[in-house]
């Protein structure tokens, strides 16, 4: 009798244990940006479907930005998948184009290189800020900045931003690669 009170505590406690874990992890955490607490996601819905839009044209996220009153800032991004063949052996990435103010609002600073000027992001330039993870597998951790990568068309790199967990690619980073939202 007492073995299986003393094993069904065990397994309960276990049991206990890893939920609490998997709660902690993804709802209790903050995300690990400034001023986490403030970071809102904002969909698009079209009524008539009943359904949350995947992407919104830059267009409309600049209109919403320039339009914001009550918040500091508004960036949008969405993924895609390129390969980049700037080394003889290519490799498929996942990147993810930012619209201007991206990296700024949610307080990303470059290892090495710099984030996108004012300019680039005005211009929509063919500029790359890789990620950590990217870094380092590709390229070694090479310091260099300014090479040029081949991820469907050239980009110059700029710099290197410092890795995220994970889970945050639905939070707007992830750690493949990165770059600067087109038209």
């Amino acid at each position: 009798m007492a073995l299986t009170v003393i094993a069904t505590l065990t397994v309960c406690i276990g049991a206990n244990t890893a939920i609490f874990s998997a709660v902690d992890t993804l709802l209790l955490k903050p995300l690990p940006y400034p001023a986490a607490d403030r970071l809102v996601a904002i969909h698009e819905t079209n009524w008539q479907r009943h359904e949350t839009e995947g992407l919104m044209a830059p267009v409309r996220v600049a209109e919403w930005a320039s339009a914001a009153r009550t918040l500091d800032g508004i960036a949008g991004c969405y993924f895609e998948n390129l390969t980049d063949t700037s080394l003889p052996l290519p490799e498929r990435v996942e990147a993810m184009r930012v619209s201007p103010g991206f990296l700024t609002l949610f307080g990303t600073s470059p290892l090495a290189g710099r984030t996108f000027s004012p300019e680039e992001e005005r211009l929509v330039a063919p500029v790359a800020v890789i990620s950590e993870g990217f870094w380092t597998r590709r390229f070694g951790r090479d310091p260099a900045v300014g090479r040029q990568l081949a991820l469907a068309f050239s980009h110059a790199q700029a710099g290197q931003k410092p890795s995220q967990p994970q889970a945050q690619k639905n939070h707007g980073q992830h750690d493949d690669g990165q770059k600067r939202q087109g038209d």
